[in-house]
């Protein structure tokens, strides 16, 4: 956020429980704004699910608990009220701030399947999407210099109903942008103290 211009205003979408389950993250977005949170099933969760489908009877139990309880935000209502929300930001010519792959990859440099919903957004509003790459946030410590490249704006033709071949082909040329600002043989820098390496790696999970 600190490499982007204060105007026009960024929104971030972001997970509800992942944002809001300290209460720093709290004090910190009240004084922010600009978030919008997403609720969402986790991918361990969905795993919880999946097992207990194919007859893993042990997790049946946590599976039903995870259904009942914890929003997935799937439903039709709660899509289109996101999709309200979004359209309106662009109509007031803000931005909004996506983080595509849904999640923390593993690898630096390599990127994670990327979610639909950041190009169907664009498309339907007709706005650019701007490739952002942030390196070296893998392990993170004090002081360590990160690096953020931007890309050039992908522009499409705007679509209120986009159809697949068109959320597909825009995905694709986002994909392809993103791995070109994204280095291929990304090297840890050398040093020897690594400050308060284990408190920043943990600090937003």
């Amino acid at each position: 956020m600190s490499e982007l211009p204060a105007r026009p205003y960024c929104h971030i979408l972001g997970d509800a429980r992942t944002l809001y389950n300290k209460w720093w993250k709290r004090q910190l977005l009240r004084l922010a704004k600009g978030v919008i949170p997403l609720e969402r099933l986790w991918n361990e969760e969905l795993a919880v699910i999946e097992g207990a489908k194919q007859g893993l009877s042990d997790l049946a139990e946590l599976a039903a608990a995870i259904e009942h309880d914890v929003p997935h935000g799937g439903s039709i209502e709660t899509l289109r009220r996101l999709d309200r929300i979004v359209q309106a930001m662009f109509a007031r010519e803000d931005r909004i701030l996506i983080f595509p792959e849904g999640g923390l990859g593993t690898v630096e440099g390599e990127l994670r399947p990327l979610k639909r919903g950041v190009v169907i957004y664009a498309l339907r509003a007709g706005v650019p999407i701007v490739p952002v790459g942030i390196i070296g946030t893998r392990n993170l410590y004090f002081r360590k210099e990160l690096t953020i490249r931007f890309g050039q704006p992908l522009i499409f033709p705007q679509s209120n109903r986009p159809k697949q071949s068109e959320v597909q082909a825009a995905l694709d040329a986002l994909q392809a942008a993103l791995i070109t600002l994204l280095p291929q043989d990304y090297r840890e820098p050398d040093a020897t103290v690594k400050l308060l390496s284990g408190f920043l790696n943990r600090m937003f999970l």
